[in-house]
């Protein structure tokens, strides 16, 4: 959830620091709350259709993985627009995926309680953390396009890693199956 509250807290400064002005820059975030909203309607589709919550999480990631490592390309404002739009996409599903996630990663239903309140304490961090540690690294780096590529080389960690934990999980259930059917 860090990247998600980086990305609320800094778009429209971002886009005013490429010259866009505050009149226009505020309108992206709408652009991603409408990509946001086309988003999670597509999600209940998806999960209505059955596809697998994972497929679906690592194909969404990396869709806002590359909006955030494309950052570089322009500061024309309907190149922002476009950004905004599928990184609203992007994590407003990604935010609605978070219970099928946890649903299906807890293997015994005793845990799912704890595990909801786990994630929403770490849920928590990562937004007490998103404006500090974002603010810290444009204090640094002086541009809001590096900010914003970090954030895509975090997103491209956290598509990966939970590749690798979907794999575990899926051997895990073999395992588990394997052991009922001897």
């Amino acid at each position: 959830m860090f990247s998600i509250y980086a990305w609320m807290l800094f778009l429209v400064p971002h886009a005013e620091h490429l010259g866009i002005p505050p009149s226009k820059a505020i309108f992206l975030s709408t652009i991603g709350g409408i990509g946001g909203i086309i988003g999670r309607t597509i999600f209940i589709i998806l999960v209505g259709k059955g596809i697998n919550v994972y497929i679906i999480y690592i194909a969404i990631g990396l869709i806002g993985t590359a909006s955030f490592l494309l950052d570089f390309i322009s500061s024309a404002y309907a190149v922002r627009a476009t950004l905004a739009f599928f990184q609203g996409f992007s994590f407003f599903i990604e935010d609605a995926l978070m219970s099928s996630l946890l649903k299906d990663a807890v293997f015994d239903d005793r845990n799912f309680n704890m595990a909801v309140a786990l994630g929403s304490f770490v849920d928590g961090l990562g937004a007490t953390c998103a404006g500090t540690i974002t603010g810290y690294l444009f204090d640094v780096t002086q541009s809001f396009t590096m900010v914003f590529i970090i954030v895509g080389f975090i997103r491209a960690v956290m598509v990966v890693h939970l590749f690798i934990v979907w794999i575990l999980i899926k051997r895990r259930r073999q395992d588990v199956s394997s052991d009922f059917d001897h």
